[in-house]
């Protein structure tokens, strides 16, 4: 059975059909859904779901006094490790050895 709608004082007369419930309602009652944009009966409308608003942006941390990047590779320097000790042989052909934090060319 159809339901009566009283719209004696409203503005407006036409009659909606809310897409959720699917119950008849006056025009003017619809209001906006936050979350699908659908216009909806009140007693249908959710409420905001906070994982649909878009990521906030990340902080800036930027340094004072930032120091440019400097390569931490030694060019033209080749490493053989033997058993006593590791030996350093440079481009020139130089051997540098490294024992005991001491270093000898």
């Amino acid at each position: 059975m159809s339901k009566y709608l009283k719209t004696k004082g409203c503005s407006n007369l036409a009659i909606a059909v809310c897409p959720r419930c699917k119950f008849k309602v006056k025009y003017e009652d619809l209001v906006k859904d936050p979350n699908t944009q659908q216009m909806v009966c009140p007693e249908c409308q959710d409420q905001l779901d906070p994982y649909r608003l878009p990521a906030r942006a990340g902080d800036r941390f930027n340094l004072q006094y930032p120091r440019p990047d400097e390569d931490l590779e030694i060019s033209g320097i080749e490493e053989v490790i033997l058993e006593d000790g590791s030996f350093w042989i440079t481009d020139g052909g130089e051997f540098v050895i490294i024992d005991d934090e001491q270093i000898t060319i």
